[in-house]
Formats: structure tokens, sequence, C-alpha cells
């Protein structure tokens, strides 16, 4: 599986066949619909859009504008827009340039987007009634890059809801110097098969998997990350909602938090469970969608002035379980979490690793373990096993003694005497030796019960590069943020290899030793931030 996500970073792109929809004017009671605006960008690309505008309500009117996601085009929001317009919003969405029938390659959220973006605010005040005072924007996953970008360049967009959106594209895909194979993958075959994605962007990714020329990849990376411009934002003091999924690894939701946290300006963040815009896209559908409800009530906030909503700002909510009520926490709440901090021992032949409370041990020791072979620790299968466990409560599974000593090493703690709530981003400090410069860890975060059967919470993985041979380093890993209820009699359990089928490893053809070493100098432990 890995050989072939690998080589469709390597083919020539084949298939380019956008998808075009042109649909028939309505006019309602309620709203008229015109679907044949085009919109002419500085370098001649035809940008399509379309446009609902309400009926019955004073002009200017407050005016929202939603973006495509990846693949898709401008009537990907249409039932929204014509809730919307129902309520007196003015809408218009249009597909960017490379998408729908729209001319041009992706330019992947960069200069000549944000060039669009001011020529269909400037189309907008030439041809319509716009409020152009209060102006929203909305998408998700490109949209919703889209749509922070544009909040951070564009002086007329005055607030977003983005909706599995990122803040740091370095960080989505090479977060701790791991390219993010499956994905980055997905993403160019889809490009392809649905838009027209430009040659250089398989490139970027090539170099990033075999960790050359990195330093272009990250430059051209951090230069579409709304993370870069934040203080754009702050200065003028937009307000921003966001919206990411849990199980989402594409953009995980460490990326958007760490944005979040460097926001200064009035802004909420729904944590939901699912993997990338599941917990968004029955919205596009069906009113009766957490996010879209949010969406609603934060544009009426601020581009209708509706001051009777509470909106009750900076906090976070976390959906713990598909079914259950979600939490509600402050921004203080979780930088400053209480932290458990679980020291490792190593293992011996005749029993694994532990997790330990309390001082660590102090004895000269060392695990061994060794790269060449996957475990059966994982993430499970990409996409559906994220799907699963967010919203039919199917998590990953493991049973211990699956996982082989030879490749992999696991740490076990005594069963917990209360509840333990996990809230925020695990991390993991070890101390570790390698025979080859680059080298690669996953960890693995499992909650075992009384009969041995493990059940995934979380994950982490990241890449040593240009390391000394055997030589004794920090390793700092940081696991994917979760909020997880440990029942009270289960364990926790670390599992520890070297590859997963979502990331790219280092590139050697013969196995190579990696080892975790235990001291009174050396520091191996794991950090849990918990609820109070």
């Amino acid at each position: 599986m890995k050989k072939l996500l690998i080589l469709s970073l390597f083919l020539p792109s084949l298939l380019w066949a956008n998808i075009c929809i042109q649909l028939d004017a309505q006019e309602t009671p309620e709203y008229s619909f015109n679907d044949e605006i085009v919109i002419h960008a500085a370098d001649g690309v035809e940008i399509h859009a379309n446009l609902f505008t309400p009926k019955g309500y004073l002009a200017p009117y407050p005016t929202v504008i939603f973006v495509n996601s990846w693949t898709q085009e401008e009537h990907e929001y249409i039932n929204q827009a014509k809730i919307l317009a129902s309520k007196g919003y003015q809408v218009l969405s249009y597909s960017t340039r490379g998408f729908g029938c729209s001319g041009g390659t992706t330019d992947m959220v960069g200069p000549k987007d944000m060039n669009d973006v001011a020529l269909v605010l400037d189309w907008l005040e030439a041809n319509t009634q716009i409020d152009i005072k209060n102006v929203g924007m909305s998408g998700i996953s490109y949209g919703a890059g889209m749509s922070l970008m544009a909040l951070a360049k564009e002086p007329r967009i005055k607030t977003v809801a983005a909706m599995s959106g990122w803040g740091s594209m370095v960080d989505a895909i090479y977060h701790q110097n791991t390219p993010r194979l499956f994905w980055s993958s997905a993403l160019l075959v889809s490009g392809w098969i649905t838009g027209s994605t430009g040659r250089g962007y398989i490139e970027l990714l090539q170099n990033l998997v075999k960790q050359e020329n990195t330093e272009e990849a990250i430059a051209w990376a951090k230069s579409r990350s709304p993370l870069t411009w934040i203080e754009n934002i702050n200065k003028l003091n937009k307000p921003v909602y966001l919206s990411n999924n849990f199980g989402d690894n594409l953009f995980q939701p460490n990326n958007i938090l760490k944005y979040f946290n460097k926001l200064k300006v009035p802004k909420i963040l729904d944590l939901n469970q699912g993997t990338h815009a599941t917990g968004e896209i029955s919205g596009l559908f069906t009113v009766n969608n957490y996010t879209y409800k949010r969406m609603h009530n934060w544009f009426d906030y601020w581009l209708k002035d509706d001051l009777s909503i509470d909106l009750n700002l900076n906090e976070i909510t976390m959906q713990t379980d598909f079914k259950h009520k979600r939490i509600e926490i402050s921004e203080q709440e979780l930088l400053f979490a209480r932290e458990v901090e679980l020291n490792l021992t190593a293992r011996n032949f005749l029993r694994n690793g532990k997790l330990v409370t309390g001082e660590a041990d102090k004895r000269e020791d060392v695990d061994i373990l060794y790269t060449g072979f996957d475990t059966r620790a994982t993430t499970g299968i990409p996409i559906l096993s994220s799907i699963l466990d967010g919203h039919f409560k199917v998590p990953v599974y493991n049973a211990i003694p699956w996982i082989q000593r030879l490749n992999g090493i696991y740490y076990q703690s005594k069963p917990f005497k209360n509840n333990l709530l996990l809230r925020g981003i695990p991390k993991l400090q070890l101390t570790t030796t390698s025979s080859e410069k680059h080298y690669q860890l996953v960890a693995y975060l499992y909650d075992v019960n009384r009969f041995g059967l493990a059940k995934l919470i979380t994950h982490g993985v990241a890449t040593k590069l240009n390391k000394k041979t055997n030589s004794l380093d920090e390793f700092d890993l940081e696991l994917v943020a979760t909020a997880y209820d440990l029942p009270r009699g289960h364990s926790l359990m670390l599992a520890i290899d070297t590859e997963d089928i979502l990331y790219a490893r280092p590139q050697h053809y013969i196995p190579y030793r990696i080892e975790i070493h235990f001291g009174e100098k050396n520091l191996n432990k794991l950090t849990l931030p918990v609820s109070r």
C-alpha cells in the first residue's frame, strides 16, 4: 500500500477533467438565483460564480462568500446559501481557479487566489447592493484555508467561519519533519481527477518524501499558512470561528489549536469527532448540523448585529463522544491544563516496559528496536478508521501480544484507580540513538481494559534528520490532541515503532537500529494534559 502511495506522487498528471455544472436561474418569494456570473481575473482566467439575492429585506445586504473545498465547485454550499438568502443575506459562491467551470490551475491559496478574492469583492461592489461593512467568508477544507488567508489579506472581509482548515500548511504536510504521505497522495490524485493541478506542487511533495531540497517546500508552505499572516487579523481585531475534527489526519487538531492560541481576537473553536470534514459535511445537506448552526449564529451576531445571541466567545468545545454532550473549556484551561507525567522503564527478556508515576528508574539500560517491518500497532485504515471511531463508536483495536518485540516496544501503566480525563496534546520525550542519520518513531497511546484488549486513543510521529549516528539525541514527539475519558480500572499503553501507512519514512533500504537509553541523565517520559 505504501509503495502505491509513493508511486502516486511520481506519476505524471494525466487526468484533467474539471467538473463544470450550470444550473437554471431560480425565482422564489424568498430569493432570486443567478448561476451565470463570470469574473475575469487579472491574468485572463475566468472565475465562475453564482449569486443568491434575498427578497423582502432592505438593501444593502449583509453578504456571505462561500469558497469550494478541494475537488468541489461553486454549488457545494447551495443548500446553506438558500437558507442564508431566506434570512436576508446576499450569498455568492465561486469556484477557485483550477476547479469547476473556473479556468487556470490551482494556486493552493497563493497570490493569484488572493487577487481573485479581491476581484470577487470588486464585482460585488460594482454589481450588487452589498453592505461592504458586513461581509463574511466561509468554506470547508480548502475553502477554510482560503477564508482564513483572505481574512488576513483582504480588509473588506469582516469575519470568517472556517471548517476543517489549517493554520500552518507546513505542519499539514511536514509536521515534526515527517511527510504526510497518504493525505498528500490523496489530494494530488483527487486534484488530477477533478481539477487542474500544476506540476510544481508534485515536485515539492516529491522532495519532501525524499527529504531533499526541503527548504523550498517549507518556504512554499509557509507562504500559504494563515499563521504566517495572523498579526494582520490581530491588529484589526477580526473575529474568527473555527471548526475541526479530532480524527483529522490531514489538518490535525494540533495545527488549528496552535493557530487558535495565537489569535488575539473574538474567537471560538469547536472540536468534533470524526475525520477530515466529516463533522461538518452533513450541514451541506441538512440544517441539523452543529457546526452550521454555529455558523449561522456567528454571522447573525457579527454581520447583522444580533446581540441577543450568546456566543461564549474565546471558548473551546470538545466532543468527547459522537453521542455525548460537548464539554466547554476556556483557552486558559487548555493552555494550563494539569499534567500527569508517566516515566518509561526499560523492558527485559521476561516483561515489557512500564509507565510509572513518581521518580524515574535511574538504572542504566537500553531498549532496542529495528526498522524494516511494520508492527501491528497502527492508526488503522486511512479515513475509514477515523469515521468508524468518531461516528459509529468502532475504534481501532489491538492486542498486546500482537505487537512484536523486534520492530516495536510497548510500555504499560498499572490500572488507574479513578477516571482520567485527557484534554489536549500529549507529549513524549525520549533519549535515543540511531545507526542512521535519518530516523523516525511512531507512538501510539492505547486504552487497555482488564482483558488486555487495547483501544487506540491517539498517536504521533516525528523524524530526526541529519543526526550524528550512534550519538545521544533528545527525541521530542507530539501526539495528536485528544479529548478522551479513560475509565477507572483501565490502564494506558504506549507502543512505539518506526512506520505507519499515513506517513513517509526515511528512505533507507537496509534495516537499521534505534535505541532508547535509560539512566540517571536520560529522560524518557510521557506527559498527559488532563482535566482538573
